[in-house]
């Protein structure tokens, strides 16, 4: 936690930091939450990119601060070891396109992102159903 705690400190983005019981929710857990009836598209810049501990040993998410129109919204993307074998990379003031569902974890905010698309770029990371493209993937 501690490491959680001084990353985001230092990128600049301590008060964005999610509570305790946000970040150690396992994948699974991301999918109960995943609701088709609160999908939504949002526009915005990358303030900060991040790879949070999950509540396995050794496994680690990728998640990110949007700036949108309306505010700042942390959006948790997917398994890092799945994130890093992707073409599509997401890097610090890049301009995306994000569809995702809208939930509250630990009372807090987020967008479960499920299509990303930059420039000419698509990723996408769940599908129709909301479940994670990933699964049945090996994790290496």
């Amino acid at each position: 936690m501690k490491f959680i705690v001084i990353f985001l400190a230092l990128a600049g983005v301590a008060a964005l930091a999610l509570p305790r019981e946000a970040l150690a929710q396992p994948a699974d857990a991301f999918s109960r939450v995943y609701d088709l009836n609160t999908v939504e598209t949002v526009w915005g810049r990358v303030l900060a990119v991040q790879r949070i501990a999950g509540s396995r040993r050794g496994s680690y998410g990728e998640h990110l601060i949007l700036k949108t129109r309306t505010g700042r919204l942390v959006v948790h993307l997917g398994p890092d070891w799945f994130m890093q074998r992707q073409t599509l990379q997401i890097k610090l003031d890049d301009e995306l396109m994000i569809t995702g569902s809208r939930a509250l974890l630990g009372g807090k905010p987020v967008l479960i992102a499920a299509r990303i698309s930059k420039a000419r770029e698509t990723l996408i990371l769940r599908d129709a159903q909301g479940l994670p493209v990933w699964r049945g993937s090996r994790n290496p």
